[in-house]
């Protein structure tokens, strides 16, 4: 007994991604309330963040584990079983070759343009104390 494999149509394609929506909806109202449990002023701060942790997660744990989505469980669609691997893995790494050559060039231009606001505007010297908010402070007193 065989069975016949068509191509996904577009209705069964946009059901399976509503669907799938449902479900990152649901990922996404959990890890808000989440949030919103651990602190408001962290809830204010990162809430825009929870629908694409949600997407990530949803979407990564099953592409991770070879499975398929709820909304194309729901309607039926399965993926091709191509082995896509070897060139998921060569695009993935010269993607990353291309990225790596991009940061070693844009790197130290950041770095200038850092250096130029410290020296504008005084404040922070390291980029890390930038990002991260911290005020350098003078402590005046004993010397060591």
């Amino acid at each position: 007994m065989s069975l016949f494999h068509a191509n996904a149509g577009q209705a069964e394609i946009i059901r399976s991604a509503q669907k799938d929506q449902e479900y990152i909806e649901n990922i996404r109202s959990a890890l808000s309330e989440l949030l919103l449990l651990l602190s408001q002023r962290h809830w204010f701060k990162y809430n825009a963040l929870c629908k694409l942790i949600a997407e990530i997660i949803y979407h990564h744990y099953g592409i991770l584990n070879n499975l398929q989505t709820l909304g194309e469980e729901y309607t039926g669609i399965i993926q091709n079983e191509i082995d896509r691997s070897d060139e998921l893995l060569l695009t993935v790494k010269n993607t990353l070759q291309k990225f790596i050559n991009l940061l070693r060039i844009v790197v130290p231009y950041v770095r200038g343009f850092h250096t130029i606001l410290f020296y504008i505007n005084g404040g922070k010297y390291h980029i890390a104390k930038r990002l991260t908010g911290a005020d350098p402070e003078l402590v005046e007193g004993e010397s060591f």
